[in-house]
C-alpha cells in the first residue's frame, strides 16, 4: 500500500480513520404496484406527499424517496428506513414496493452522495499545502478530482459487487439495468474523458462530482459539494433497496483513494478508458462468471484491508472483506448471482420477496424499532402532507414536524419547556441540533467498562472532552491520554452521572450566547482558567491573587487535581516565576464555575452570525436561555453551507447573569433592559 504526500500526512497525524467520516445523502426510486395488478397513479394516491422527503418521476407508478440534509452514515440509513416505513404505512397493505430496479427510463435506481470531512480538508491545507501557493478551493477541487478519477478507474469492481440483474429481459447478463441506462453513455465518453470537475462528460459516468454554488465575495462560484454515484441498482434483499455494506465499501474506497497516489496525467485517458471498457464487459457478462481482472480486484481489496488495519478501523469491516472477496472469486455469491439463483425471472418469487420486505418493515414498525407509536402516527400524517420532519430521539419520543418540537405524539411547548427536556441531556441536545443540520462534535456515550472497551478504538487517537451526560462541567485532553488514564477519569464522571460523553475536541473558541425572546442579546468569549505572569510573582502567588479577586465576585477559582495535572503537563511548577505577560492555562476547558473568564464580543462578531444563532435557537426550540457554541472565526462572514464555521455544544435553560457583567475586558451590555424588552414583546 502506497501513500502520496497527503496520505503520509494523514498517516503521520493519525487521521486515516478520521478521513472515513463522511456525510451522506440518499435517493431511492421505488416502483409501486398493487397485488391485484391494477395500474397505480401515485400522484392521485398521494396528492400532497411531494416535498423534501418524496419526489415524482415521469412515470405514474414510480416515486423517489430522498433524505434531506447531510447526515452521518448511521443517520442517513436510519432516515431512509424511516421514510420507507412511512411510505409503506401511507400506501396501505394493498400496495407493494418492487424490490428490484426497473428498466424504464424514469427509474433512477439509488443515488448516493457523500462529502469529505471539510474540517480535515481545511486542516491539511493549512498545515501542509497552503505553502504551495494554491488557494483552498483549487486544492479542494484537486482532491475530489483525484478521488473521482480513481473511483471511475475501478468502477467495474463496484459494479460487479452491486449489480442486481433486474427482471424484464431474456438475455442473461449481470446488469441489464446498467446496459439500458449507461452503456450508450459510456461508449460516448471515449472521445471526451473528463479532466476537470466542470466537464459535462462526467454525467455519462456513474461516479461524478456533485456541484453546488456558493458566494465568494459578491460572486457566485460553482464548487464541488461532494461525490455522487448515480444508477446503483436496488438490492431486492433489503427493504429499503440499499444494502448498508455498499456505503462501507464506498467509504473505504474513497478514503484509500484520498490517501493513495492519483493517476499519472499521461496515463489518465488510457486508465479511465480501460475502466469504462471493463465496466461494459462486467455488465454484459454472465451473472455467475468470476470478475474480469481478478488479480487486479484482489490486489485493490488487499490495499483496502491494509488501510483498515493501519487506520485502526472497526473490526466489523473484516467480515465485509470476507464477503467481498468471496463474491469476487465465486460468481454465485455476488448479488447478481444470488438474485438469479433465488428469484430468477420468476414473477411469483419476486412477489414473495416484496411481501417479505413489507412484512419486515411492518414488524419493525409494530415493534417500535425506530420510533414510538404515537410519534409514528404523526409522522405518517406529516409524510402524506409533504411536511418536513426530523427524528430527534426515539428513546425520548421526540420528533420535529414543520419546525415544531413534539413529544410523545402530542406534547408541544412554545415556551421552551419541552426543549428543556432535551437541553438537560447533552446527548439529546446534540441530536436535536444535528437533526436540524447543525455541526456537532462526534460523541460516544460510555456507561460502563464494557462500553468503554468496545468504543475506545474509535477515539483512542483523538483529543477529547469528557462530560457528564446530565451534569454540567467538562474536562478537555488536548493530547490523547492512555486508556488507563481515560478510564479513571470516566469512572469519576460515572460516580455522579448516568453516562459519560466522550466528545471529540474541536478547534476554535468557545462562546456563550444569551437568548431572550428568540433573539441573541450577548455573546461572551469563554476563556479557560488561567493566570498571567507579572515577572515577580510565582505561579502559586498568582493563583492566590486570582482566588481573592474571584471571591470578591462570589465566584470560584479552584486549584485541585485537574489544575495540578494541567500544570504538570505543561512542565510548570508552583514555584516558577512567570515572565510578564506570559499566559499559563490551568485548565483546557472553560466549564462554568471553574475559574473561567469572559469577554463581551457582541459588537465584534460579523452580523451574519447573529442570524445563524437565532436560527439555531429556533431549531432547538430555545426561546429563553443560553447556547454554548464554537465559532473558529467570528470576523469571517458566516456561510450556511460551510458547517465548520459554527459547532453546537449544548444549551441551558438559564444561566447566572452576573457573568455577563463580570468581564475580563470590554463593556457589558444593558442586559436587564434588553431582556425585559424581549420578554414583554407580543
Amino acid at each position: 500500500m502506497e501513500f502520496d504526500d497527503l496520505g503520509n500526512w494523514l498517516k503521520t497525524n493519525k487521521f486515516l480513520a478520521a478521513a472515513t467520516r463522511f456525510r451522506w445523502q440518499l435517493t431511492v426510486t421505488h416502483q409501486v404496484y398493487q397485488s391485484t395488478g391494477k395500474t397505480v397513479n401515485l400522484q392521485q394516491l398521494l396528492p400532497d406527499a411531494a416535498g423534501e422527503n418524496l419526489a415524482w418521476t415521469n412515470a405514474s407508478d414510480l416515486l423517489i424517496l430522498q433524505t434531506p440534509n447531510w447526515l452521518s452514515k448511521a443517520g442517513v440509513l436510519q432516515r431512509l428506513e424511516l421514510e420507507t416505513q412511512l411510505l409503506v404505512q401511507t400506501l396501505g397493505k394493498d400496495y407493494f414496493l418492487n424490490p428490484s430496479s426497473t428498466l424504464t427510463s424514469a427509474d433512477q435506481g439509488v443515488t448516493i452522495r457523500w462529502q469529505l470531512p471539510e474540517a480535515l480538508l481545511q486542516q491539511s491545507y493549512q498545515e501542509k499545502f497552503k505553502a504551495l501557493g494554491i488557494n483552498y478551493l483549487t486544492y479542494r477541487s484537486q482532491i475530489y478530482l483525484k478521488i473521482l478519477q480513481r473511483l471511475n478507474q475501478y468502477h467495474w469492481i463496484f459494479l460487479y459487487l452491486t449489480a442486481a440483474t433486474p427482471q424484464g429481459t431474456a438475455k442473461l447478463q449481470r446488469s441489464s439495468y446498467w446496459q439500458r441506462h449507461f452503456a450508450a453513455k459510456a461508449r460516448s465518453v471515449q472521445q471526451v474523458i473528463p479532466h476537470r470537475l466542470a466537464d459535462r462528460s462526467w454525467k455519462k459516468l456513474n461516479f461524478r462530482p456533485y456541484l453546488t454554488k456558493m458566494l465568494v465575495g459578491q460572486q457566485a462560484v460553482e464548487i464541488v459539494a461532494g461525490i455522487e454515484y448515480a444508477g446503483l441498482e436496488a438490492d431486492p434483499f433489503y427493504s429499503t433497496g440499499l444494502n448498508p455494506a455498499v456505503l462501507n465499501l464506498l467509504q473505504l474506497l474513497t478514503a484509500y483513494f484520498w490517501a493513495a497516489p492519483g493517476i499519472d496525467t499521461e496515463k489518465l485517458d488510457h486508465k479511465l478508458q480501460q475502466g469504462i471498457d471493463l465496466s461494459q464487459q462486467t455488465a454484459a457478462g454472465n451473472p455467475f462468471a468470476v470478475i474480469p481482472e481478478l488479480k487486479t480486484a484482489l490486489k485493490l481489496f488487499n490495499h483496502l484491508a491494509d488501510y483498515r488495519r493501519v487506520a485502526n478501523m472497526n473490526q466489523d469491516f473484516q467480515l465485509y472483506f470476507e464477503r467481498w472477496r468471496s463474491s469476487l472469486t465465486d460468481g454465485t455469491q455476488n448479488l447478481s448471482g444470488r438474485v438469479l439463483r433465488q428469484v430468477g425471472n420468476n414473477q411469483a418469487k419476486l412477489q414473495q420477496v416484496a411481501q417479505k420486505n413489507q412484512t419486515r418493515l411492518i414488524a419493525n414498525w409494530q415493534n417500535e424499532k425506530l420510533i414510538d407509536h404515537n410519534s409514528a402516527a404523526l409522522l405518517t400524517a406529516a409524510f402524506a402532507q409533504g411536511k418536513t420532519f426530523q427524528l430527534i430521539s426515539p428513546t425520548e419520543h421526540l420528533v420535529k414536524i414543520a419546525d415544531k418540537l413534539i413529544g410523545d405524539g402530542l406534547l408541544t411547548d412554545d415556551t421552551g419547556n419541552l426543549g428543556q427536556r432535551c437541553w438537560h441531556d447533552r446527548q439529546l441536545a446534540s441530536q436535536l441540533a444535528a437533526a436540524a443540520g447543525w455541526q456537532v462534535p462526534a460523541q460516544w456515550l460510555i456507561r460502563n467498562r464494557t462500553e468503554f472497551e468496545e468504543k475506545y478504538a474509535d477515539f483512542a487517537q483523538a483529543a477529547v472532552a469528557l462530560k457528564g451526560r446530565y451534569q454540567t462541567g467538562s474536562r478537555v485532553f488536548r493530547l490523547p491520554p492512555t486508556a488507563a488514564e481515560l478510564w479513571q477519569q470516566i469512572k469519576q464522571v460515572l460516580q455522579h452521572d448516568q453516562g459519560c460523553l466522550v466528545e471529540q475536541a474541536q478547534p476554535g473558541t468557545c462562546y456563550r450566547v444569551l437568548i431572550a425572546g428568540g433573539e441573541p442579546l450577548s455573546v461572551l468569549e469563554r476563556l479557560p482558567q488561567q493566570v498571567v505572569g507579572n515577572g515577580r510573582s510565582t505561579i502559586e502567588q498568582l493563583i492566590k491573587q486570582k482566588q481573592v479577586l474571584f471571591q470578591q465576585q462570589r465566584r470560584i477559582f479552584p486549584f485541585a487535581a485537574i489544575e495540578t495535572a494541567t500544570l504538570a503537563e505543561q512542565g510548570q511548577q508552583l514555584t516558577t516565576v512567570l515572565p510578564r505577560g506570559v499566559q499559563l492555562l490551568l485548565r483546557f476547558d472553560s466549564s462554568y464555575q471553574n475559574g473561567e473568564e469572559y469577554l463581551e464580543l457582541f459588537s465584534e462578531l460579523d452580523p451574519s452570525y447573529l442570524t445563524a444563532l437565532k436560527r439555531l435557537a429556533a431549531d432547538l426550540n430555545l426561546v429563553n436561555g443560553v447556547l454554548d457554541v464554537i465559532m473558529p472565526n467570528i470576523y469571517l462572514k458566516y456561510q450556511p453551507r460551510n458547517s465548520n464555521q459554527l459547532f453546537f455544544l449544548t444549551a441551558h435553560q438559564t444561566t447566572d447573569l452576573r457573568i455577563f457583567q463580570q468581564l475580563k475586558m470590554g463593556s457589558p451590555r444593558p442586559l436587564a433592559k434588553l431582556i425585559l424588552t424581549q420578554l414583554l414583546k407580543k
